[in-house]
């Protein structure tokens, strides 16, 4: 990937020797902090169009914090400091603990430690009125190397902070493992680190060890104290609250760590950081193609599941390809149920007029149901229903329930007559018409629908229709234009009664007059309860009608009463 070298590399080139130094510190290995401040720059480089308006060494260190707690806390890195190395006594600072060691069997309280007195007394052997110019602990403070010489001579590791004495400990050495909230444990005096400078082989670092002592948190929490970092800025950078930096935060200065943070390590090249970035954004989109395929697999059968998301190949795989003439099923109930198991899964499967496959579609798990159970209810098909007989195409119903499947074949013209081959009733249009709209209870289907399929030369069946225009007790007539320019007109309910009677109740025809009846035609639809019948009125007003069985003869008023549904002028 391309870097600007004018912005992002000259922020490299000045702050990664100091972060690879602050990440060492964290980490208390070199390989391990130079990995770290790596990682931190390539993230802030992938991130550097939200990072940039920040200020560049506290964004940087903000990311780096943030790449160091992920390993922690993930344990994909551990601090471990090396091994401790055996240190001479009057050496080094190993005998103190800032948690809970003493300085020189002074209690801070104020009490005599080892006999001496704060006061004024020499500390540890060696007079506190001398300090500026004398030897403290056999070694001169000013000009000697504090990596060499140690302070632990003088005394400082004898007694608690708090109070403890911790008398009979000898100077120069730690008391054994650290455990959370107690004294550090046989940790280093000193712990080797590679000089920064020159790359040269392992030298003493004394301030290891204390930090090896604290816990993530508080180390992180030191080092910025160190760098001079307030509280606010500690809290922004290191994503920790107010209480826990204050908890976190040393008791007392601790200029060591200071100076060890001046030490800047060599810079990190620019193109290490761009290799690691590039890694990371490959990474990332590998991981994030893998994460979208997990969810898909996992989210579509729920969603399947669920009916959010029915499988438009299973619906396929259970509904026949081609239109079947009869079918047929087998197993216990068919006698006295259309469908006598429970259904789980209901297919709808729809043909076009050749028989070829038109659609397949799962049916919504509770209207399944509903269907179901008006199919078992509907009473059983007879001879002598009076049915209109529509050119209208049939479809099929795959009913899965436990280990058994039925196919129902159900004819959505005349009587909404429905078959599984052993038994067969007559539904009802209506209900047919909810099914194919896959909405139980939404009341008769549309007039528009009723007019669909209609033929002027209109056919019925049904016992009666020789001696009765209707047959049955009517519940709605719906009036369709067929070669005259009228519109579609209903009326249902006790109106549509009392109009159903007079048709009935018409005489027949005797004779049949020249041009009557004519190519202009009302069919006339009346429905019952589940029957229904056709009945074709000549719209030239000669008064003839008939239901392809009885011709009668219609009054004035009642062609009148008709045409008035369809919205043509009386006669």
């Amino acid at each position: 990937m391309q870097v600007d070298d004018s912005a992002f590399g000259q922020i490299v080139a000045a702050e990664s020797g100091r972060l690879a130094r602050l990440a060492t510190l964290l980490t208390g290995d070199r390989a391990r902090g130079r990995e770290l401040t790596e990682v931190a720059l390539a993230r802030a480089l992938l991130g550097w169009r939200r990072l940039h308006e920040e200020e560049p060494g506290g964004a940087l260190r903000r990311v780096l914090f943030e790449v160091y707690g992920e390993w922690w806390h993930r344990r994909y890195r551990r601090y471990a400091a090396p091994a401790p190395e055996a240190a001479p006594a009057g050496t080094g600072r190993a005998g103190t603990s800032r948690a809970g060691t003493s300085r020189a069997g002074t209690s801070r309280a104020g009490t005599r430690g080892a006999g001496t007195s704060r006061a004024g007394t020499d500390r540890a052997g060696t007079g506190r009125a001398g300090r500026a110019g004398t030897d403290r602990a056999g070694t001169d403070r000013a000009g000697t190397d504090r990596a060499g010489t140690g302070r632990a001579g003088t005394g400082r590791a004898g007694t608690d902070r708090a109070g403890t004495r911790g008398a009979g400990q000898p100077a120069g050495a730690r008391a054994g493992p650290v455990a959370a909230g107690s004294e550090p444990a046989a940790l280093a005096d000193q712990v080797a680190l590679a000089e920064p400078s020159t790359g040269a082989g392992p030298v003493a670092d004394p301030v290891a060890a204390e930090l090896a002592a604290m816990t993530p948190r508080q180390r992180s929490v030191a080092l910025m104290d160190a760098e001079g970092r307030s509280e606010p800025e500690m809290v922004e950078l290191l994503g920790l609250s107010d209480r826990a930096v204050a908890r976190s935060r040393p008791l007392v200065p601790m200029p060591e760590l200071a100076a060890a943070l001046s030490t800047v390590d060599a810079p990190v090249p620019l193109p290490a950081v761009a290799v690691r970035a590039a890694r990371i954004r490959r990474r990332r989109r590998i991981t994030g193609w893998v994460v979208a395929v997990l969810l898909v697999a996992l989210v579509v059968p729920v969603l399947r599941a669920l009916g959010g998301g029915p499988d438009p190949a299973e619906a396929a795989r259970q509904c026949p390809t081609r239109l079947p003439a009869r079918v047929s099923n087998s197993g216990l109930g068919l006698e006295a149920d259309i469908v006598p198991i429970t259904p789980a899964r209901t297919y709808l499967c729809r043909y076009s007029s050749d028989g070829s496959r038109s659609d397949a579609k799962l049916v919504e798990a509770r209207a399944g149901v509903q269907f179901v159970a008006a199919f078992n209810a509907a009473r059983v098909a007879s001879s002598s229903d009076v049915c209109s007989r529509e050119t209208v195409t049939p479809f099929v119903l795959r009913v899965v329930g436990g280990d058994r499947t039925l196919t129902l074949l159900a004819l959505p013209g005349g009587c909404g007559r429905v078959t599984n081959g052993v038994r067969t009733v007559s539904a009802g249009r209506d209900l047919l018409a909810q099914v194919l709209t896959g909405r139980p209870g939404q009341g008769p289907e549309p007039a528009l629908l009723s007019c669909a399929g209609l033929d002027p030369t209109v056919r019925n069946e049904g016992a009666g229709l020789d001696r009765r225009l209707v047959g049955f007790t009517g519940m709605r007539i719906v009036v369709c234009p067929k070669g005259v320019a009228a519109t579609v007109g209903e009326v249902v309910g006790e109106e549509a009664r009392l109009l159903a009677a007079e048709l009935d109740s018409a005489p027949t025809r005797r004779a049949t007059a020249a041009g009557c009846p004519s190519s202009k035609r009302l069919v006339v639809v009346v429905s019952g309860v589940v029957e229904r019948v056709d009945i074709a009125m000549d719209a030239s007003g000669c008064g003839w009608a008939s239901n392809g069985v009885r011709v009668v003869e219609l009054d004035r008023a009642m062609q009148n009463a008709l045409r008035t549904l369809a919205q043509l002028p009386p006669i």
